[in-house]
C-alpha cells in the first residue's frame, strides 16, 4: 500500500487516509459509501457510451427535453436488458 495515514497539513485527507489504512476494505466501503459512488459513475459511463456528450438543441427548453428523451430511452434499454438477462447490471435478480 502506498498511502500514508498522515495529514501533511490537510486534516480531512489525513483522516480519510487513516481510515483507509486502518480499516478492512469491506468496512471502509460501507463507511465511506464508495460502492454507491461507483455504481452511479457506472450508470453515467453506460449512458455516455450509448449517447454522445453533445446536445444538438439550441434553446434551453429543447436541451432539457433532449436530455430527458435520452434518459427515457436509456432507462427503457436497461429495463429491457434486465428483463432478458433476469438480472440488473449490479447483480440484483429481477422477479
Amino acid at each position: 500500500m502506498n498511502t500514508r495515514p498522515v495529514s501533511n497539513g490537510c486534516l480531512a485527507r489525513g483522516l480519510a487516509a487513516g481510515l483507509w489504512c486502518n480499516t478492512p476494505y469491506k468496512v471502509w466501503t460501507e463507511a465511506t459509501g464508495y460502492y454507491f459512488r461507483w455504481k452511479s459513475e457506472t450508470g453515467f459511463s453506460d449512458f455516455k457510451e450509448i449517447f454522445p456528450e453533445t446536445v444538438t438543441a439550441t434553446s434551453v427548453r429543447s436541451m432539457v427535453l433532449e436530455v430527458m428523451a435520452r434518459t427515457e430511452v436509456f432507462n427503457a434499454f436497461k429495463r429491457g436488458r434486465a428483463a432478458i438477462m433476469k438480472v440488473t447490471g449490479n447483480g440484483v435478480e429481477v422477479a
